[in-house]
């Protein structure tokens, strides 16, 4: 994005008209911002703070149609809740039309530098899903997962480049899906294929178990281009996917997205790029430094190499809405940004975002609380081998039950705080079940305040690696468990 500030008034202008006259915008002063420098002073909006707007709407559906925007309600998208609630955001006509617009824009970016556009009515692409409807609101609007979603809204004259069938993504189980789209797949020329990773990595599986061979390129050799999201995947991450997929030198193309419940806010121009483009012509961006009274900037005021707040103004009627994830500028010209983290604890795996509190509550629920651990707080960390999933370090204790029937019970517990977790693993099967360790009580004891970062008031706890964990936790197991454990 070359010219930040230019688009930033062009969405600017077209959110002044969209959210004219609404109910979010009286409350929050949008309908007052005259230019786009005011809005520097709309008062910071939450999940917490609009709960009593999307409770409302997803209660009485379109007969609240003007809260969040004068277009017509047309179902809401599921997102989990920091301690187990879910939260639906509300979409609309005017959401839909935002996200339909930045698929087109992404897939043109995506045939441009690939060079794709040479040979674009050549090869199949092949999308991953899950199911797009997981419920119905109280007015009978659907309740959708944005990840299954996102397939679906393929244009009409567009949709045979892309298999499986449109109406075949509707259906609900994964692996019936993923076997449908096996199906169709079949002697096809296969050249790409978008999911999340953990569904990508399933998939795979799959496909090398159909046709038995030991990679992808034996079964599409002009497979080129993965697009992905929910996740990020580091360098280390991206290379297992190339020898896992390819038997030789991988030509893979990643394409990371940004694209949460709440809008989608960012794509790879590039492939293989640690950094993303700002989708400036759709929402409106502020940023803020994390330091005392530090006010809000736009896009193109972020210095290279800091981290930062984000804070967006969306088609669907949300208002500096603080998404709370942790941004890095990684280059201003053009400008692109990183997602490094959230600024809260929290850890996924397909994108559940399960927090601190969740794994505190599931941990009460199976009898392992406070009175049981004392000052010792468990830590969680992620794990990938076919499949990702949780590593639970208990400070060790005694039981006359099993570790892995520990796991069992916190997995059934977590699975009922966080729906996300409960879809990647009992209905779609794309994460294994938790492993559990028990750690030695001084491993604990040796952490002390001395080691924690600035701000930190408490040991992390949750890790995207038992790499990360072993940076806080000196924890030297046997290599039975590392072999296990991650």
């Amino acid at each position: 994005m070359w010219q930040p500030r230019e688009a930033q008034a062009e969405a600017f202008a077209r959110l002044r008209r969209l959210l004219r006259g609404t109910e979010i915008a009286t409350q929050t002063g949008f309908d007052r911002c005259e230019t786009l420098e005011d809005c520097r002073r709309l008062p910071v909006s939450t999940a917490e703070s609009m709960h009593p707007l999307f409770s409302a709407v997803f209660d009485q559906g379109d007969a609240v149609r003007k809260i969040f925007g004068r277009s017509r309600l047309l179902g809401f998208g599921r997102t989990s809740g920091t301690s187990g609630t879910c939260r639906h955001i509300p979409m609309n006509a005017a959401y839909m039309a935002s996200l339909d617009r930045t698929l087109v824009r992404m897939m043109a970016s995506h045939t441009f530098s690939s060079g794709e556009w040479k040979t674009v009515v050549r090869g199949t692409r092949l999308l991953l899903g899950s199911r797009p409807r997981c419920g119905t609101s109280p007015t009978g609007l659907p309740i959708c997962d944005i990840s299954g979603l996102i397939p679906t809204r393929s244009w009409r004259s567009l949709r045979w480049m892309f298999t499986p069938r449109h109406r075949d993504l509707w259906i609900e189980d994964w692996a019936t899906k993923a076997e449908l789209i096996l199906d169709q797949a079949e002697g096809k020329d296969v050249v790409a294929i978008t999911g999340i990773p953990a569904l990508a990595m399933d998939f795979a599986k799959r496909a090398r178990a159909r046709h038995q061979v030991k990679h992808l390129d034996t079964i599409w050799p002009h497979l080129t281009r993965y697009v992905y999201g929910a996740v990020h995947l580091t360098a280390e991450q991206r290379a297992h996917m190339c020898t896992d997929w390819f038997a030789s030198a991988s030509p893979l193309d990643f394409y990371e997205t940004y694209f949460a419940t709440e809008a989608p806010l960012a794509f790879s121009f590039e492939p293989n790029q640690d950094g993303l483009a700002l989708n400036s012509l759709e929402n409106l961006y502020l940023f803020r430094a994390y330091s005392d009274d530090a006010p809000f900037l736009f896009a193109d005021e972020l210095d290279v190499g800091r981290h930062y707040g984000i804070y967006v103004t969306t088609p669907g009627g949300l208002v500096n809405y603080h998404m709370g994830d942790r941004i890095e500028a990684v280059s201003t010209q053009p400008l692109r940004i990183q997602v490094t983290g959230r600024e809260l604890e929290e850890l996924s795996l397909t994108g559940e975002k399960i927090t601190t509190a969740q794994i505190d509550l599931a941990l009460s629920e199976v009898g392992l609380d406070a009175n049981q651990f004392g000052p010792h707080l468990p830590v969680v960390w992620a794990a990938q081998d076919e499949l990702p999933y949780l590593v639970w370090g208990l400070p060790a204790f005694s039981s006359d039950r099993s570790s892995q029937d520990w796991a069992g019970l916190l997995d059934q517990a977590l699975a009922g705080l966080n729906v996300l977790y409960q879809e990647a693993l009992v209905r779609e099967a794309v994460t294994a079940p938790s492993h559990v360790v028990f750690i030695p009580v001084a491993v604990f004891d040796s952490v002390r305040d001395a080691q924690l970062g600035i701000g930190q008031r408490k040991p992390k706890r949750l890790f995207s690696s038992r790499a990360e964990f072993l940076t806080t936790y000196p924890w030297a197991e046997q290599s039975s468990t590392q072999r296990a454990d991650g």
